[in-house]
């Protein structure tokens, strides 16, 4: 670990603001003094870094590398971050404090299992991938609480992973339960007949949510790394691609229906279309992208956030639905578009000018944080059909905070 400050307050952090895993600096430390500091890892967490990865499996292709940005392993961004003073720091804080404080639906612990593993707090990464892995149903969805969702408990996938790399009792049932989850999605899930999932047990529907929840979580860390995007996850984007991108006003609508071979909401929702460009940002940062079908996914999710970003409001956010002017103010929709933007500048698919973009958009949602650390202002759940609060924007904000600073360095 290196740390460059300049200033008052750059002595060593004392001992209990040292992260248990790997003696990182804890984020407290890290927001505390008033001075640009720079702090980053010699290697990128994998197997070999940090007894929490260590299997008896081989190391992740891409992992241990120079750069933090090269792995694949974890949910990518933010592992090894340059840390810029700024004035929404100490709200990273409470909404991440927030955030644990939350009921969560499968895919929220999922996401919220990314974003803590993206600050790099590896124990609590490991609680929540224990209780997704004791919640996991009997055929193989993570984190199911009532066993609608079909798509949803993949997106706990990055935090089994990361309890799987152990060597405890824990890493051993979560190594099985992972290998059951991805057994879902192959086998398993419900499906059309061109293989692309359907999102909820109650129908033969394809969602723009479950392009986040399959796509990343879908390979192995073991496999990943590879020069093109895996078969099994471009023909997911694809599938989804086919059924829900409208080529007039290049969004994505919500929700097609196979049986009535349509869709049955053409609505541009916010959030449906940041679902589709963090996953297939994600499901990109885990490969080197050489092959066509990564070359194929880059090219629609540069189109796609193009899109989105034509329907900035004027306060800096976006609305429930993007192209309905009348739709309630959705900040959340601004953190996905967020995190795809600043990820595609650090791995090298999007110019450095979205940097500027995601920064601004962070710090939109930065100012929609209250006293007790909730993004308000955010398509709220349950029903996400309302203005509101969510576990999945409390760790959109924390995941779009890290890509951004990760791309910043």
């Amino acid at each position: 670990m290196v740390i460059a400050a300049t200033g008052p307050g750059t002595e060593r952090p004392p001992e209990d603001l040292l992260g248990e895993d790997d003696g990182h600096v804890d984020l407290r430390w890290q927001l505390r003094s008033r001075v640009h500091r720079v702090v980053t890892r010699p290697r990128c967490l994998g197997p070999s870094d940090n007894p929490v990865f260590r299997s008896a499996t081989a190391r992740p292709r891409g992992c241990g590398g120079p750069a933090a940005r090269a792995c694949r392993h974890g949910p990518g961004l933010g592992q090894g971050v340059r840390v810029h003073e700024r004035e929404h720091g100490e709200v990273l804080e409470r909404v991440v404090a927030a955030l644990l404080g939350l009921q969560r639906q499968d895919w929220e612990q999922g996401v919220a299992g990314q974003a803590l593993l993206a600050l790099g707090r590896l124990p609590a990464v490991r609680v929540l991938a224990r209780d997704a892995v004791t919640r996991q149903h009997v055929d193989g969805r993570l984190a199911d609480l009532d066993g609608v969702g079909l798509a949803n408990g993949a997106a706990n996938l990055d935090a089994v992973d990361v309890l799987a790399a152990g060597t405890d009792e824990s890493a051993h049932a979560a190594t099985r339960a992972a290998a059951r989850q991805r057994q879902w999605l192959a086998t398993g899930c419900p499906r059309a007949q061109d293989g692309t999932l359907f999102h909820l047990a109650a129908s033969r529907q394809v969602w723009a949510d479950t392009v986040h929840m399959v796509a990343p979580g879908w390979t192995t860390p073991a496999e990943r790394g590879g020069s093109d995007l895996p078969a099994a996850v471009a023909d997911q984007l694809d599938g989804h691609h086919r059924r829900l991108w409208d080529p007039v006003s290049g969004l994505y609508a919500a929700r097609w229906d196979e049986d009535a071979a349509g869709l049955v909401d053409s609505r541009h929702w916010g959030t449906g279309n940041g679902w589709v460009l963090t996953g297939t940002a994600l499901a990109l940062h885990r490969c080197r992208r050489e092959g066509p079908r990564a070359a194929a996914a880059t090219a629609r999710a540069r189109a796609l956030l193009d899109a989105c970003l034509r329907h900035r409001r004027a306060d800096g956010s976006f609305g429930d639905v993007l192209d309905d002017t009348a739709s309630f103010s959705d900040a959340a929709a601004g953190l996905m578009f967020a995190y795809a933007a600043a990820t595609g500048v650090a791995d090298g698919w999007l110019p450095a000018s979205h940097l500027d973009t995601a920064r601004a958009l962070v710090a939109t949602a930065a100012e929609r944080v209250d006293a007790d650390g909730f993004v308000t202002g955010v398509c709220g759940s349950p029903t996400f059909d309302r203005p509101g609060t969510s576990a999945e924007a409390q760790a959109m904000f924390v995941l779009a905070w890290t890509a951004t600073a990760t791309a910043e360095g």
